[in-house]
């Protein structure tokens, strides 16, 4: 990913949020987090962007800004990384996925009375939602919205004639071809529907995909980064009580149900067994 020099005037401004974010009332938490990023100013993210150890900004997004908005954003791509969503993504579609951690995390924002940029995604029928269970949801939503695309252009092709059809079902093919451009690209952000900054999948030292040992690593460090920023809000006296409930129940919620499954199974099956005849 291309760094450049940040621009002198957006820098500032973005120095400022931080800043905010640092010393007013509710928000020191996400402060907390914001700091141990490393901040990469990069024409190559479409806003903002976070892979859990750097935010990726683009000083020309931060030029749209209000100094509300700005700091929203930030607590934003703040609680991408304290729900770990860059962690998650596995081999789903990136632009679907950042759509899913937007719904995911937008409502929660506006309820614990930040403010965020007007075309945020916020869908209230998503609220208490996973983003994996979102990203269920517009996946089968997208499915459905293609099978209806389908069933009408055969009805309209059934009464065309063969010319205009093929040229019609060439044209689909060019669209398609569009359509797939820039899947796969872990290295820039996927397109930013809701204008709120996103989250970018981590890579290896190589390039490729983390693995289940590097996961499992980066959760236990940024378990650390978010247990430290809970300790120094709480030390202020600002941590809101909504993102405290929302942290233990999403900790919660991350059980491995192979290791349950395995463990019930386990208590169920008898292991004193013998082919000998029982005793009268």
């Amino acid at each position: 990913m291309q760094h450049i020099e940040p621009p002198q005037q957006q820098s500032a401004r973005l120095s400022k949020a931080m800043s905010r974010l640092a010393i007013s009332k509710g928000s020191s938490f996400f402060g907390a987090i914001n700091r141990t990023l490393k901040k990469v100013c990069t024409p190559d993210v479409e806003t903002m962007a976070v892979d859990g150890t750097h935010l990726f900004w683009n000083p020309a997004f931060v030029d749209t800004l209000q100094d509300n908005h700005l700091t929203g954003v930030l607590i934003h791509e703040a609680w991408h990384v304290m729900d770990g969503h860059h962690l998650r993504q596995r081999r789903r579609d990136s632009r679907r996925w950042n759509e899913a951690c937007d719904y995911a995390i937008n409502g929660l924002i506006l309820k614990a009375n930040f403010e965020l940029p007007a075309d945020a995604l916020v869908n209230s029928k998503y609220d208490g939602m996973s983003a994996e269970q979102i990203y269920g949801a517009l996946e089968t939503e997208q499915q459905n919205a293609d099978q209806d695309t389908t069933n009408q252009s055969g009805d309209q092709s059934g009464d065309q004639s063969g010319d205009q059809s093929g040229d019609q079902s060439g044209d689909d093919g060019q669209s398609g071809d569009q359509s797939d451009t820039g899947k796969g690209q872990q290295s820039t952000q996927a397109p930013d529907t809701g204008k709120c900054g996103g989250v970018i999948q981590p890579t290896s030292e190589d390039g490729t995909p983390l693995s289940d040992a590097e996961i499992t690593e980066a959760k236990r460090a940024l378990q650390q980064v978010v247990n430290e920023a809970i300790h120094a809000s709480e030390k202020r006296g600002d941590m809101p009580g909504s993102v405290k409930k929302h942290i233990t129940e999403t900790r919660e919620a991350q059980v491995d149900w192979k290791e349950k499954l395995h463990s019930f199974a386990k208590g169920t099956i008898p292991t004193d067994y013998s082919w000998r005849r029982p005793h009268k």
